[in-house]
C-alpha cells in the first residue's frame, strides 16, 4: 500500500469533502489522523481520516502520476474518477477480506459490475452520492462523509428490510465497512438506481399545486398510497414482536421534548400551549416500539413512474438525534407525526409559492392539508390492521409527536434556512386550535 501520511500531511482540509460540503473545511482541525485506510484496486482507494476534534472524514481516494518522473498525486475522487465503480466490482466479486481492507456484505440480486462511467447526483445532503454503471442495473454508492463506528441506524434498517424482502425502499445491494482501531465503520451503501426519480417536495407540491389551480391531480391517492407503504415500513422493521417502552424510555423523552420545545424559542403564550400537548409523552410507558425511520417527511419518499411507485430512502434518522436515540426502539406514532406534518408543510409551500391564487383556491389547499391528514391516518391504521400489527400505533402520541415536530422546524428555520419559518408560522397555530383528538 502506498504510504498515505505524506498525503494526509499535505492535504488542504477542503480535499477531504465532496465538492457542495467545501464549505465545511474552514471547521476541520488540525493535526490529521489515519484511522483506517486500503486500496481498493491499483488505483482506488479510501482513507478514513480524524481531525483534532474527533470528527471522522471518509475520504475515497484516486491515485494519479503526474509529471515525467512518474511521481503520484493523491486526492479525494470526484464522480467520474472511478472509485464508487472500483467500489462496485469489488462488491459484486463479494470478496471479504483482512480487517485493513473493505469488508462487503453483499444482498441478493443481480446488478451491475461497475464498468461504466460514474455521475454524480446533485442533492442537498451531507454525503455523496455517486450513479454507477448503465441502463437496469444502474446503482448508487452512497459514501458517508461521517463514518461512525458500531452499528448504525442507516444500515441496520436497511439490513432488516433487505432480509424480510420489503420493496418500499430501493434495493440494498451491499453495505460496506472498513476496520480502524480496533471497530467496524461503515463507510458506504450500493444501493438500487431510480430512474426518473422526484421527491415529495417536487412531487407533492405539483399535484397540491395542481388540485388548487383545478387541474388533474392525484394528491388524495399518493396520500393514500404512502400511508400504505409507511405502514407496511413500519410491519417490516417490526418483524415480530413490538417492545414496550419502560418508564425511564417515557422519562427520557419527556425531557428530550423539553429541550425541543426550548430550542424553539416561542413565545411565552405558545411555549405554555405546546408544553400542555407534549405532556402525553411523560406517560408513554407501556406503549409499543419498534426501529422506525425517524426523519420521516415527504422529502424521504420518492415518486417513479405513471401512476406512480412510491419509496422511502434515508434511514439514518433525525441528525438532531444521538446515534443511539437513533438506533432505539420509538413508537411509530413519531413518524406518522412526522408524515401528517409534511402534508401540512407541503400545503405552506404551495400557499407560499405559487402566485395568482385565488381566495377560493387557497381555501381548497386549506381544506386538503386537514383532508390529507385524516386520510393519512385512516389508511396507515387500516394498512396495520390488514398486517394484523394494529397494535403498533398508539393514537395518543400522534399529536404530541406532530407539535414536537413544529418545534423542529423552528430551530432548523433559525439554524440554516430563516424563510422557512412561514411554514411553522402557519402549521402550529392551526395545530394548536385543533380540538385535541381530532386527529386520532
Amino acid at each position: 500500500m502506498t504510504d498515505l501520511s505524506a498525503w494526509l500531511a499535505a492535504v488542504d482540509p477542503a480535499g477531504l469533502l465532496p465538492a457542495r460540503r467545501r464549505d465545511e473545511a474552514q471547521r476541520i482541525e488540525r493535526p490529521l489522523a489515519l484511522d483506517g485506510a486500503t486500496w481498493i484496486d491499483d488505483v482506488h482507494g479510501y482513507a478514513l481520516v480524524r481531525d483534532a476534534r474527533g470528527v471522522a472524514y471518509g475520504v475515497p481516494l484516486v491515485r494519479e502520476v503526474v509529471g515525467v518522473d512518474g511521481s503520484e498525486h493523491i486526492r479525494r475522487a470526484q464522480p467520474g474518477d472511478g472509485a464508487a465503480a472500483a467500489l462496485v466490482r469489488r462488491a459484486t466479486a463479494a470478496r471479504r477480506s483482512e480487517p485493513d481492507v473493505l469488508a462487503v456484505e453483499v444482498f441478493g440480486g443481480t446488478w451491475g459490475a461497475g464498468d461504466a462511467a460514474e455521475s454524480g447526483i446533485d442533492v442537498d445532503q451531507t454525503n455523496e452520492l455517486v450513479v454507477v454503471g448503465a441502463g437496469p442495473e444502474r446503482v448508487v454508492v452512497k459514501w458517508d462523509l461521517h463514518p461512525a463506528a458500531g452499528k448504525q441506524a442507516g444500515p441496520a434498517r436497511l439490513e432488516a428490510l433487505a432480509r424480510v424482502g420489503f420493496e418500499g425502499t430501493p434495493r440494498t445491494r451491499a453495505l460496506v465497512g472498513i476496520e480502524a482501531n480496533g471497530e467496524r465503520f461503515h463507510v458506504a451503501t450500493i444501493g438500487e438506481f431510480v430512474p426518473e426519480a422526484q421527491d415529495g417536495w417536487d412531487w407533492a407540491v405539483d399535484e397540491v399545486r395542481a388540485l388548487a389551480q383545478d387541474r388533474p391531480s392525484r394528491a388524495d391517492e399518493a396520500v393514500d398510497d404512502v400511508a400504505v407503504l409507511v405502514a407496511r415500513m413500519h410491519v417490516a422493521l417490526a418483524d415480530g414482536e413490538a417492545g414496550r417502552a419502560t418508564g425511564a424510555d417515557a422519562d427520557e423523552w419527556a425531557v428530550d421534548a423539553g429541550a425541543i420545545v426550548d430550542d424553539a424559542e416561542l413565545d411565552a403564550a405558545t411555549r405554555a400551549a405546546v408544553l400542555i400537548a407534549v405532556a402525553p409523552l411523560a406517560q408513554a410507558a407501556g406503549t409499543p416500539v419498534a426501529p422506525i425511520h425517524g426523519d420521516l417527511h415527504v422529502g424521504q419518499v420518492l415518486r417513479t413512474g405513471d401512476p406512480g411507485r412510491y419509496l422511502v430512502i434515508d434511514f439514518d434518522g433525525s441528525p438532531t438525534d444521538t446515534p443511539t436515540k437513533r438506533l432505539a426502539p420509538q413508537p411509530v406514532a413519531r413518524d406518522v407525526a412526522s408524515m401528517l406534518a409534511s402534508w401540512d408543510h407541503v400545503g405552506r409551500v404551495v400557499l407560499h409559492r405559487t402566485d395568482g391564487l385565488q381566495p377560493q383556491q387557497r381555501e381548497r389547499v386549506l381544506a386538503w392539508i386537514e383532508r390529507a391528514q385524516h386520510r393519512f391516518l385512516e389508511a396507515y391504521a387500516a394498512a396495520l390492521a390488514v398486517a394484523d400489527r394494529a397494535e403498533l400505533l398508539d393514537a395518543r402520541l400522534v399529536r404530541p409527536y406532530q407539535v414536537l415536530q413544529e418545534c423542529r422546524e423552528y430551530a432548523y428555520a433559525r439554524r440554516y434556512l430563516p424563510h422557512w419559518r412561514y411554514v411553522p408560522d402557519a402549521a402550529l397555530p392551526a395545530l394548536l386550535d385543533r380540538p385535541e383528538g381530532s386527529l386520532a
